[in-house]
């Protein structure tokens, strides 16, 4: 049995043959616990070093941006850039914290 919702709602679309579900109909809940919510809120484990490559090629290119920017416009873009690249790289390092963090709030 999956454990999150959107799994749930497919099994029983799909495999029992209810058909598809309606939004107005009463196959769908409209009352969902907090603890399915923070089940379904489960990332797979490479997903923090992803974020962390990812910001980390941002960085590079924001920052040579930056420096070989000649007009004020295409400066400011690549400080920008190299500041999402900065909070990329911050949020993959602490993804597993972050996501601790998310279930314990969410879980009553």
């Amino acid at each position: 049995m999956p454990s999150n919702i959107a799994g749930r709602v497919l099994l029983n679309t799909f495999v029992n043959g209810a058909g598809p579900p309606s939004v107005w109909g009463s196959q769908l809940p409209v009352f969902v616990p907090l603890s399915s919510v923070a089940d379904a809120l489960s990332f797979p484990p490479w997903l923090g070093t992803a974020t962390v490559l990812a910001g980390l090629c941002v960085l590079g290119i924001g920052s040579m941006a930056w420096m070989s920017a000649l007009g004020p416009k295409s400066r400011m873009w690549g400080q920008r850039t190299t500041l999402m690249g900065v909070l990329l790289t911050i949020v993959g390092f602490g993804f597993a914290t972050l996501t601790t963090l998310i279930r314990d709030v969410l879980t009553p």
